[in-house]
């Protein structure tokens, strides 16, 4: 069994360009936390040049299935079907917005293994919810 599921994907920014920019992108699973995906941005550079590092949004693991099917995410993540073999994903932070489309099926061959290492519905039986909560009250009383 996988602890962890790393993929490679290249999303599209829905911009003004004809097709858009291709974006390189890695959808990430660990077991240890198995309702979050990441979505890194590797080597993002700023606009004068310098790289800045990756760049990694938290998305819930259910909302993505759920945006397979229907549009949901209310704030800063939304997901919407568009297409049959696209998806749509909506990211903001502050005042700026991305709009960027996967390709439906890479995203649902990445959820499918996800699922293998992890089945959907039972994300809360291998949680560490002690450590979790040891983290939390160790943080109040900091």
């Amino acid at each position: 069994m996988f602890s962890e599921i790393e993929h490679r994907v290249t999303l599209v920014l829905a911009d003004r360009s004809p097709g858009g920019v291709p974006v390189p992108a890695v959808l990430a699973y660990r077991r240890q936390d198995p309702f979050a995906i990441r979505l890194t941005f590797p080597g993002i550079c700023g606009p004068d040049g310098p790289d800045l590092g990756d760049l990694t949004w938290l998305l819930s693991r259910e909302l993505l299935e759920a945006g397979l099917t229907a549009p949901v995410g209310e704030g800063d993540v939304r997901v919407v079907p568009t297409t049959s073999t696209a998806i749509r994903l909506h990211l903001r932070s502050g005042a700026a917005e991305a709009v960027l489309e996967a390709p439906r099926p890479s995203v649902e061959h990445f959820l499918r293994a996800c699922g293998t290492c992890v089945p959907p519905g039972e994300e809360s039986t291998v949680y560490d919810w002690d450590h979790a909560w040891t983290d939390v009250l160790g943080r109040e009383r900091s």
